[in-house]
């Protein structure tokens, strides 16, 4: 008989559950301590869409896991070999009850209490719907060694990464807004860089209080040629590294740009189908900035990248 999994937390000790998950037949959610600031792991039983999204009920109002997600939205899900970064939104109506519903078909009566506590939609965030998922392992492995690889190959222009100059960015708790997030660049910022058509952005996110931001400075976004600012604060520094891990793997052939002050940075000035793209974590921040290939593209994509670092310290 399935166990009632819907929110033991790791930490308190479930080879069971984590045997489950490993096997796909329950989901282990990760989430931030909305008290804590740690990261607390929960087995919890899920439904998987077509899309791709997960729907997962909790079985009290008072389940840890539940507060956290309301707390911070973004989460991580391993299902079987495979983890991905998700967007939790907490649902009602018809959808709280089809969910509810699939939950008892899949895993029984014990599931009928679910009705007393919240259910949530995870949607994979925007990082992860442009990119292949890889083995939690290996990317969690390679977000630790890649500082190593870049050092050993000259990455930076000392060899080696240089300290981080925003350590501090950003403070438990302080998760800016997406429209302040994307007032990082302006408009005259990109004519200052040689690169004309600017307008006011589009600004898009992975929901409120993700830290998410896409900025697209005209009717194209960055990988179709336009001018695209992206911008993510993690709620920790490992999970900043892991986006960034999760960019960096997308970039064919990247270089170490000459930027200095950031932890982490690679750039390619030409890809496919013609646009350039750096991206650069310092601390909890991460920044992609996208823009037309050029023989100027390495400098404005440094200075810009630049420039967004240096004024994100106002918003601490």
């Amino acid at each position: 008989m399935l166990r009632d999994y819907w929110g033991v937390p790791r930490d308190a000790g479930d080879p069971i559950g984590e045997e489950l998950a490993g096997w796909g037949k329950v989901a282990l959610l990760e989430t931030i301590g909305r008290i804590s600031g740690r990261k607390v792991q929960s087995a919890v039983g899920f439904v998987e869409g077509v899309d791709g999204a997960l729907h997962i009920a909790a079985g009290s109002d008072s389940a840890d896991w539940a507060l956290n997600l309301r707390a911070q939205p973004r989460c991580r899900a391993t299902i079987g070999e495979q983890t991905g970064s998700y967007v939790a939104h907490e649902v009602d109506g018809p959808e709280r009850s089809r969910a509810l519903a699939d939950l008892i078909l899949k895993y029984g009566t014990p599931a009928e209490r679910l009705g007393r506590g919240p259910v949530f939609r995870l949607e994979r965030d925007r990082i992860e719907r442009r990119r292949p998922v890889m083995r939690s392992a290996a990317l969690r492995l390679f977000a630790l060694v890649l500082p190593l690889v870049l050092a050993a190959c000259g990455g930076g222009p000392t060899g080696s990464p240089s300290p981080s100059a925003y350590p501090g960015l950003f403070s438990p708790g302080v998760i800016p807004t997406a429209e302040q997030l994307c007032q990082l660049l302006t408009p005259a910022d990109w004519a200052a860089a040689g690169l004309s058509g600017a307008r006011a952005p589009t600004i898009d996110d992975d929901g409120p209080g993700t830290g998410s931001a896409y900025c697209t400075y005209g009717s194209a976004s960055g990988a179709t040629g336009g001018l695209e600012l992206d911008v993510y604060v993690g709620a920790t520094v490992d999970d900043a590294a892991y986006t960034y891990a999760t960019i960096y793997e997308s970039i064919p052939t990247p270089s170490v740009p000459n930027l200095s002050g950031v932890d982490q940075a690679a750039m390619n000035t030409n890809m496919e189908p013609g646009f350039g793209l750096i991206v650069a974590r310092a601390g909890k921040l991460v920044v992609t900035v996208s823009l037309p290939t050029s023989t100027s593209a390495a400098n404005q994509l440094t200075s810009l990248t630049a420039l967004v670092l240096s004024r994100a310290t106002s918003l601490e």
